[in-house]
């Protein structure tokens, strides 16, 4: 996983964790994301979601980090009664961190269905993601 990290004058560096170097950008309205404020969603997520699995999958999991990308997490809970409520939920305890994210959420028995179909986002998430929690 590649973060972008900016210094006090607001210049990059890279880090590199497993995947390629991340391109610049500085834009005043969002925060830097970095390993920390990406484990700090992941964990208020699983503490959210309960027995929940939270997988950072996309652009950051593959380390294709620039100005238009953003932190997407898959939320795989045991069972799901509304994903886009569950979403909505578990997005609005990420408000404050003031940064790009996705929260998709689905069942145990939706990724059992869809784990094996390529191009699908829940095999893509499965085989390039990365679980952070559960």
């Amino acid at each position: 996983m590649v973060v972008r990290v900016f210094d006090t004058t607001a210049r990059l560096q890279t880090r590199t964790c497993g995947g390629g170097k991340a391109p610049g950008f500085y834009d005043p309205h969002m925060r830097a994301v970095d390993e920390t404020l990406i484990a700090e969603a992941a964990s208020r997520l699983a503490a959210a979601a309960g027995e929940a699995q939270v997988i950072l999958f996309g652009s950051y999991a593959r380390g294709e980090v620039g100005p238009q990308r953003e932190v997407a997490f898959l939320v795989i809970e045991p069972q799901v009664t509304n994903e886009a409520e569950e979403s909505v939920r578990l997005h609005r305890t990420l408000r404050d961190l003031r940064m790009p994210i996705a929260v998709i959420v689905v069942s145990r028995d939706y990724v059992d269905r869809w784990r094996k179909v390529r191009g699908g986002l829940v095999h893509a998430a499965l085989t390039r993601g990365c679980v952070l929690a559960g």
